[in-house]
């Protein structure tokens, strides 16, 4: 009932310690979850951003919307919080490339 990840070669890179594995964005980062908490991880396993959070989403991938102290808040890639958690939710918008 555990998740863990294996090459195209099928050799096992990510041993089956989590309950949950995203797909690996495009800076080799997925989204984890251990003991009922969410965090993030590289393709070699290693801890990203730790698993300390109740609910965890990408925004693009550089961006992390995390819910903390009933909010949301905003973090990079990296782990350094860019907006604390003091919001009701978040939205993308994206610029419409028919326009300048």
């Amino acid at each position: 009932g555990l998740w863990g990840a294996i090459d195209l070669n099928g050799k096992m890179i990510i041993s089956p310690d989590y309950q949950f594995i995203s797909q690996f964005n495009s800076l080799g980062l997925a989204i984890a979850q251990k003991n009922q908490k969410l965090g993030a991880i590289n393709p070699q396993g290693k801890i990203i951003i730790p698993f300390e959070h109740l609910n965890l989403q990408f925004l693009g991938d550089s961006l992390l919307a995390f819910y903390a102290n009933n909010a949301w808040g905003l973090k990079n890639y990296r782990n350094e919080i860019l907006l604390q958690p003091e919001f009701d939710s978040f939205k993308i918008f994206k610029k419409d490339s028919s326009t300048n």
